[in-house]
C-alpha cells in the first residue's frame, strides 16, 4: 500500500498540492523572495527560508531559479521593472523633465523596497560599464536613447548617465540606511570578467554606445563633482554672510 494522499510528494518537491494551492513558478518564487527580504531583511534570506514560505522542499526551487546568486539577480530585475521609463517619455517636454521624473521614479522604487535597494546598488553588474542603480539593460537602452533624442552627443550622454547614476546611488543608499536598513552585502557575488563580452542584441543604442561607455573617466567625473560641491559650499557661505548683515 502506498503512502496516504497527504504524504505523497508532488513534482515540485513538496507535499501534493491541495485544490486551491498555487503552482510553483519562477515569478512566484521571486515575489516570495522579495516579500521575505522586505519583511525580515536581507540577512534572513536563504533558499530554505523561501522554500518554507512556499511550503516546498528547498531543492524544488533550483529548477526555476538556478543558484542563490541567480535568484538575487532575478529579485533586482523584478524591482527595476517598476521604473522602466515606459510611454511617459513621450510626454516629457525636455531633458530636464525627463531626468526629474526618472529620478523621482527611482527614489520611489528605493523607498518602496528599502531592503531590496542595497541589492540593486551592490550586485555585480552585467558589464563593467553598467553603473547601479541604473543597471537594467532595458532601462539603460531607453534612458540613453531618450537623451540622444533630446540632442545630447555620445560623450555628453555617457557623462550624464554616469553623473546621474552616482547622484542616485549615493543619495538613495544614505536615505535607506537612514531608515535602518543594513546596506552591507551578506555575501558578495562573483564579479564578471573585466573585459567580458556583453550580448547587446536587442539594445541597438547601447551597442552603438558601448565603446564610450567603456572609457574610464572616473577621475574627471570625481573632480567635477568635487568642484560642484565646493561651489555649493561657497554659496552656503555667501548666503550666511548676507543673512548676517
Amino acid at each position: 500500500m502506498g503512502p496516504p494522499p497527504e504524504d505523497r510528494r508532488g513534482s515540485d518537491g513538496g507535499t501534493a498540492r491541495s485544490a486551491g494551492r498555487e503552482r510553483l513558478s519562477r515569478e512566484r518564487i521571486v515575489t516570495t523572495t522579495i516579500d521575505l527580504i522586505e519583511d525580515s531583511g536581507l540577512r534572513a534570506f536563504t533558499m530554505a527560508a523561501v522554500a518554507e514560505r512556499l511550503s516546498v522542499q528547498t531543492m524544488a526551487l533550483y529548477p526555476y531559479t538556478g543558484s542563490r546568486e541567480q535568484l538575487l539577480d532575478a529579485v533586482v530585475a523584478a524591482v527595476l521593472v517598476e521604473v522602466l521609463p515606459g510611454d511617459e517619455v513621450e510626454h516629457d517636454p525636455d531633458w530636464e523633465s525627463f531626468l526629474r521624473r526618472s529620478a523621482h521614479g527611482i527614489r520611489h522604487m528605493a523607498l518602496t523596497h528599502p531592503q531590496i535597494f542595497p541589492l540593486v546598488a551592490t550586485r555585480p553588474p552585467e558589464a563593467p560599464w553598467v553603473r547601479p542603480p541604473l543597471r537594467s539593460l532595458d532601462w539603460m537602452e531607453s534612458f540613453i536613447a531618450t537623451l540622444r533624442g533630446f540632442g545630447f552627443s555620445a560623450e555628453a550622454t555617457v557623462a550624464v548617465y554616469r553623473s546621474f547614476a552616482s547622484f542616485l546611488l549615493g543619495h538613495l543608499l544614505l536615505e535607506v540606511v537612514g531608515l535602518g536598513v543594513d546596506a552591507a552585502p551578506v555575501e558578495p557575488g562573483e564579479a564578471p570578467e573585466p573585459e567580458a563580452a556583453q550580448d547587446l542584441t536587442g539594445y541597438p543604442t547601447l551597442a552603438d554606445m558601448e565603446a564610450p561607455m567603456r572609457e574610464d573617466r572616473s577621475q574627471p567625473v570625481f573632480d567635477a563633482a568635487l568642484a560642484d560641491l565646493i561651489a555649493r559650499v561657497e554659496a552656503f557661505g555667501t548666503t550666511a554672510v548676507i543673512d548676517a548683515q
